[in-house]
């Protein structure tokens, strides 16, 4: 199962504006997948004799993010200032998914496409109630 999401992130003004556009693929996680990433995202202590767990919410959401988008076709816009007119020029690139770039997303893109993938790998009420 894939969804795919529409992105049209746009903020700052002038030479300060920056835009995100494009589009982004992701699959549904199996169950494999999901017990990988929590392993992935724990971090095992030792205090003595007795071991302590702690998930990192933030490093399950990224890897979740990572693992799951398939495709993208991501732009990133930033404007620069010519010194002698102060005419402002676009400045286009791909936006590759990487762990590095999941982490510099704009808070709000990085929510949007959390949220979808949760809404991807929940369980369905039909599923809910078996």
């Amino acid at each position: 199962m894939k969804k795919e999401i529409q992105v049209d992130y746009s903020e700052g003004e002038g030479k300060f504006k920056e835009e995100l556009k494009g589009t982004v693929v992701m699959k549904r996680l199996n169950f494999s997948d999901k017990n990988t990433l929590e392993e992935e995202s724990a971090t095992i202590s030792f205090v003595g004799n007795t071991s302590h767990v702690k998930i990192s919410t933030t490093k399950l959401k990224e890897l979740s993010l990572l693992r799951s988008i398939v495709e993208s076709t991501l732009l990133k816009t930033v404007y620069s200032e010519d010194k002698n007119t102060k005419a402002l020029t676009p400045v286009t690139n791909e936006y590759p998914i990487t762990m590095a770039n999941i982490r510099e997303l704009p808070f709000q893109v990085g929510e949007e496409l959390f949220e979808e993938w949760s809404n991807l790998n929940s369980l369905s009420p039909k599923k809910k109630e078996n």
